[in-house]
């Protein structure tokens, strides 16, 4: 009964040993095919999170000879702008961000007349690289 026991207990290890390594590397493929499809997908205009913390809009796509970066616009009264990797952007967000004044009552931090101007912006840039 117990080398039994033994050549089981041997038999379970020595699968934990071979099937543990394949489920993380699974695991991790369908994690940067999902990163990858979330950096192709951005746009002018989006708002992103990095995996540092900040969290800003989009203002212009850079293509670089060693990646993508993105040029994000951070702050709300005192705008500033930061050049960040396409591999530090952790998630897109809402598009839409509140803001909370100490009364707890919502700041507008966008107009819809600056959402419609990158829009015409976006449109015009589609038609001068059509032409």
């Amino acid at each position: 009964m117990g080398s039994t026991g033994t050549i089981i207990m041997l038999v379970l290890l020595v699968l934990m040993f071979i099937a543990y390594p394949i489920l993380i590397s699974k695991k991790n493929k369908r994690e940067q095919e999902r990163q990858q499809q979330l950096i192709n997908s951005l746009k002018k205009g989006e708002y992103i999170l990095t995996y540092s913390g900040v969290f800003g809009k989009i203002t212009e796509i850079l293509e670089k000879e060693f990646g993508k970066f993105f040029v994000i616009e951070t702050g709300e009264k005192h705008k500033s702008y930061m050049t960040v990797s396409e591999n530090a952007v952790y998630m897109l967000t809402n598009n839409n961000p509140k803001s909370y004044n100490k009364d707890g009552e919502v700041i507008p931090t966008e107009s819809k007349q600056e959402n419609e101007e990158i829009k015409s912006e976006e449109k015009e840039e589609e038609k001068t690289d059509e032409k």
